[in-house]
Parts: structure tokens; C-alpha cells; sequence
């Protein structure tokens, strides 16, 4: 349970989730939380200005690479 709160409390705490009843009054750590925050505020940076995207579209003559063409 302990790991579970820590691993999961801030996901539920932001999406106003609950864990079960049966569980009792659960709050997260203030280093869960923390951690939640930075790791998040990296990985959006991340997906930003680092990640890369392939710029491949799909077969030609194919559903779905008529509809990334016409995108373009």
C-alpha cells in the first residue's frame, strides 16, 4: 500500500481521484508529490525540444497515407 500511494497518489490527487475507502484517509508525500512535479515539468521539456518525431508517412496507396498527404 505504502508504495502504491507514493507511485500513484499524485496521478490521483491531480485527476481527483480516490483510492478505495476500505484504504482510509491516504495522502501522498510531500517528496511523491515533488517528485511528481519535477518529473513532469522534465518530461514536458523533453517532449518539446528533444524528442524527435519521425517524418516518415506510411505506404502510398494506403488509407492512411492518403490522409497524412493530405495533411501536408
Amino acid at each position: 500500500k505504502e508504495r502504491a500511494i507514493f507511485v500513484f497518489g499524485p496521478f490521483l490527487e491531480k485527476y481527483s481521484y480516490s483510492f478505495p475507502e476500505s484504504w482510509g484517509e491516504v495522502r501522498p508525500p510531500l517528496n511523491s508529490r515533488l517528485q511528481f512535479r519535477v518529473l513532469g515539468f522534465l518530461r514536458r521539456i523533453n517532449q518539446k525540444y528533444f524528442k524527435k518525431y519521425m517524418k516518415k508517412d506510411s505506404l502510398k496507396d494506403t488509407i492512411y497515407g492518403e490522409i497524412q498527404r493530405n495533411k501536408l
